[in-house]
């Protein structure tokens, strides 16, 4: 048996986790934390929300008339002015996502905010123009409107859906312009590597191997990382087999390896380019109709009073 001495003062003892020098921002911690002001602005919406629908049921059922409302019943005045209120606090977003000093309150707070109060200012303008879309410039006007309320809806899913999946999928953060300059490289590497081949192994390479590689997800959700994935793959097609059987030359095994890694990284890029793609491509179509619907918020408010 081994006898075991005890070390001396002057010895260090290794901690089993040694601690990072790194320390977290004041900024991430109050990420982190839990947010009192986020969950305040959603309540001050649902609040709000309460308080747009009991006065429709009120100019509905009591102040109107039972079955008369829109736009020019008081209620409807004062649903349009509230909603118009609530336009500009959802537009605030924008300038508050320039700046940089907190003391103005978080962005991530502000974006509750943006997109809580945004979904009121939705039903708002639905409740203010009651059961008709009048005149078709106001119909269109309220068309645009709610396809900027569900743009911005849609946006908000996509930014916390997509990133994480991104994030499975990934070896490492990748913006859509490197991700598209290793598509290249990696197409290129593929031609290369058919340079010279037989049909058979062009057979392998554009069928085989692709219909044994499963989807980027698949692999993210068993947290599988490339080098396990391009195993993974290998296996399916049972490449030892390949080249067993002849199918493919003995000296072009790690030919084989390697053109197996190149698809599979292809078809990981491919993946990742989509969800950039995603990403992106509501944002144009939110801001575009946000600056269409403010010159028309304008428009509307100034025919309705004086046309």
């Amino acid at each position: 048996m081994a006898s075991t001495t005890a070390p001396s003062p002057a010895t260090k003892i290794p901690s089993a986790k040694p601690k990072s020098d790194k320390k977290l921002s004041d900024k991430t911690l109050k990420e982190r934390a839990f947010r009192w002001d986020k969950l305040g602005a959603w309540l001050a919406a649902f609040f709000t929300l309460a308080a747009v629908v009991g006065l429709w049921a009120l100019s509905r059922f009591k102040i109107d008339g039972y079955g008369r409302t829109g736009g020019d019943t008081v209620v409807g005045y004062i649903l349009g002015g509230l909603t118009l209120i609530l336009y500009g606090a959802v537009a605030a977003y924008s300038w508050r996502h320039k700046k940089r000093a907190q003391k103005r309150g978080m962005t991530r707070v502000w974006m509750e905010v943006h997109l809580a109060f945004g979904m009121v200012a939705g039903v708002s303008a639905l409740l203010h123009s009651g059961p008709k879309l009048g005149a078709p410039i106001h119909g269109a006007f309220l068309i645009a409107w709610e396809l900027l309320i569900i743009t911005g809806i849609v946006g908000k899913l996509i930014s916390v859906n997509v990133p994480r999946r991104l994030t499975r999928i990934e070896d490492e953060a990748l913006l859509a312009e490197d991700v598209a300059e290793r598509q290249k490289a990696m197409r290129l590497e593929i031609e290369q590597l058919l340079v010279d081949c037989n049909e058979t192994l062009v057979n392998i390479v554009n069928v085989t191997i692709p219909s044994k590689i499963k989807a980027p997800a698949w692999y993210g959700k068993r947290r599988m990382k490339r080098g396990e994935v391009v195993e993974d793959v290998y296996k399916a097609i049972d490449g030892d087999g390949l080249i067993a059987k002849g199918a493919v030359p003995a000296d072009k095994k790690d030919w084989l390896k390697r053109m197996v890694t190149c698809l599979v990284e292809e078809e990981f890029l491919d993946k990742m380019m989509t969800y950039h793609y995603v990403l992106r491509a509501w944002l144009p179509v939110h801001v575009a109709l946000t600056t269409l619907c403010f010159p028309w918020l304008i428009f509307h408010v100034v025919t309705v009073f004086l046309i």
